[in-house]
């Protein structure tokens, strides 16, 4: 198991013990012998160094002395807690462990989708295909369990599964999973809970890479990347109360973006096919050349506001035609 440490380390990073009780509902309830739990810290930092030894004992011993603590289990630390020991396990070749340690997880929060994928990942380097299909299709199918900020990681890229990336039918389990969900097979649908349409795009081989809502349902965030191109995208969806039309908010944009920009060259505010956009090349960033291109282009429907960003590094006049295409590409559908 070596990519499937990913997602639980960058929390490590990002929830601190001591700042978990300001953290969310189910953080807020942890009482302090949580957050002052020493085994757990030096668990953490340890698995973030790759001190995997040390993490091991620090882990197991923390989850045996705070697992009955009320408010612990279920918890977003418990969880990092639980992937951070599985993994440690599955990562030192104890498989057998790994399982037992996400079996635990899943038994008292069916519902986390990393629990999942990590079982997923732990079968595939036991060679058990089938049962790696499984999990992972249990895995993608609960996405929206998620902790805040957590993107789930990518099994077509993830050294676990290496072994299986010329096998048939986990090629196609890998492919249903993708179109899952999905309003059309072959496209990608965004929207947020509140708003009342979906922006959808052509799925080509674009990859979501990041997924945020805020609480009330009414924002959203998402960041895609294709690697076959170099298009990178992101996609704001919010209503609509700093600007009334998709002009009105390209303007705004542009004048909220550009003074962060330095060095920007050829801005230009225009339309693709009836859409709204301004863009400008970037020569260089922190003196190093980047020849990146950048495109934003605005939509605004039933008071909600869609702001899609696009960008190229290593940009050529002739890619200027596939930014035109993603553009032209773009659907709004009314919510059924």
């Amino acid at each position: 198991m070596t990519k499937c440490i990913g997602v639980a380390a960058v929390l490590v990073m990002s929830l601190t013990v001591a700042g978990l009780a300001q953290s969310g509902s189910s953080a807020a309830q942890i009482p302090a012998t949580v957050s002052s739990n020493q085994h757990l810290r030096d668990g953490m930092l340890a698995f973030r160094d790759r001190d995997l030894k040390k993490a091991l004992t620090e882990l197991k011993t923390a989850l045996d002395e705070l697992k009955a603590e009320p408010g612990f289990e279920r918890s977003v630390m418990w969880r990092v807690l639980v992937d951070n020991l599985g993994m440690a396990y599955g990562i030192t070749g104890d498989l057998k462990s790994a399982k037992a340690t996400f079996d635990y997880g899943v038994s008292k929060d069916p519902g986390y989708p990393m629990f999942h994928y990590n079982l997923a990942c732990t079968f595939a380097e036991m060679a058990d295909r089938d049962q790696a299909i499984a999990e992972l299709k249990q895995a993608f199918a609960l996405k929206a369990n998620a902790n805040a900020g957590e993107p789930m990681p990518n099994p077509a890229t993830d050294d676990s599964f290496a072994r299986f990336m010329k096998d048939k039918t986990f090629l196609a389990a890998l492919d249903d999973i993708r179109k899952a969900g999905r309003l059309h097979p072959d496209r990608l649908d965004f929207s947020a809970p509140q708003a009342p349409w979906s922006l959808t795009i052509p799925a080509g081989d674009f990859e979501i890479t990041q997924t945020k809502a805020s609480p009330d349902g009414r924002q959203t965030y998402f960041a895609f990347s294709s690697e076959k191109t170099g298009l990178i995208g992101s996609i704001y969806i919010e209503p609509a109360a700093q600007c009334r039309d998709a002009a009105a908010c390209r303007d705004m944009v542009r004048t909220s973006s550009l003074p962060r920009v330095t060095g920007a060259e050829n801005v230009s505010s225009g339309d693709i096919g009836g859409v709204s956009v301004f863009e400008y090349f970037l020569p260089s960033f922190q003196g190093q050349p980047v020849k990146q291109q950048n495109l934003y282009a605005e939509f605004v429907q039933d008071e909600y506001w869609a702001d899609v960003h696009l960008s190229k590094a290593l940009y050529a006049p002739a890619d200027h035609k596939m930014f035109e295409d993603f553009v032209r590409g773009i659907v709004l559908e009314k919510k059924k």
